[in-house]
């Protein structure tokens, strides 16, 4: 019995360590890539958000009135934001997102050579949150292991994962700076959570269930 458990735990060890190798040779080699959205200079835009609340305290400053402030939900404006100001960087106004909101879509790389300019350096800044986000997205394909292997057992559990993992649209979409990771994140915790409470019953699992919900839905 102790070395079935023991040939198990080998087994889940080696499966993560190899889901981690293999998400961080996706990562490396897709995070100095080429801008494939336009989406990932909107978000970077949109860290102003954190510099506002965050920074300057500004809560009645009336950019909170903006359809940039409802656009997304605020918790990866944040993230985003946050990311930056661990780089050095902060974005002081959304002048440069209106600008960009202005651009036909058929324009955008030849207008994102001059707006790169009013955004911080994007050699630096667009790799290191491509790094962020997908650290949610290799997050997020561990807490749904977690989930299936409590729930259903580890068979599944190495099955759905893998499917996941094999799965072309989750590596491409892992690395972009966009809100679905994150979303993926939290709703995998919340899932995992829930199958905490339904194995011990125990109402504290709920708690924090509801809270990472919210967190969810802010995302």
């Amino acid at each position: 019995m102790l070395k079935k458990k023991y040939l198990t735990f080998c087994l889940e060890l080696i499966f993560i360590l190899v889901i981690i190798l293999e998400g961080v040779k996706v990562l490396e080699e897709k995070k100095y890539g080429d801008l494939i959205d336009s989406d990932e200079v909107a978000w970077i835009f949109t860290g102003y958000y954190f510099n506002l609340y965050f920074l300057r305290g500004g809560l009645l400053h009336p950019d909170w009135k903006d359809y940039e402030a409802f656009d997304h939900p605020p918790l990866v404006k944040y993230i985003v934001g946050g990311a930056l100001f661990l780089k050095g960087y902060t974005i002081d106004s959304l002048d440069p997102k209106r600008f960009w909101n202005t651009i036909p879509i058929n324009k955008f790389p030849v207008y994102f050579d001059l707006i790169k300019q009013q955004i911080p350096n994007p050699t630096i800044v667009i790799p290191f949150v491509r790094c962020v986000i997908f650290g949610f997205a290799l997050s997020s394909l561990l807490l749904i292991y977690l989930f299936v292997r409590t729930s259903y057992g580890i068979l599944p559990a190495l099955i759905s994962t893998s499917l996941i993992v094999i799965n072309p649209i989750f590596n491409k979409i892992s690395v972009w700076i966009l809100a679905e990771p994150i979303l993926l994140f939290f709703f995998a915790l919340f899932l995992l959570l829930c199958a905490f409470y339904s194995k011990t019953k125990k109402n504290i699992y709920l708690v924090f269930a509801s809270v990472v919900c919210s967190l969810a839905f802010l995302a």
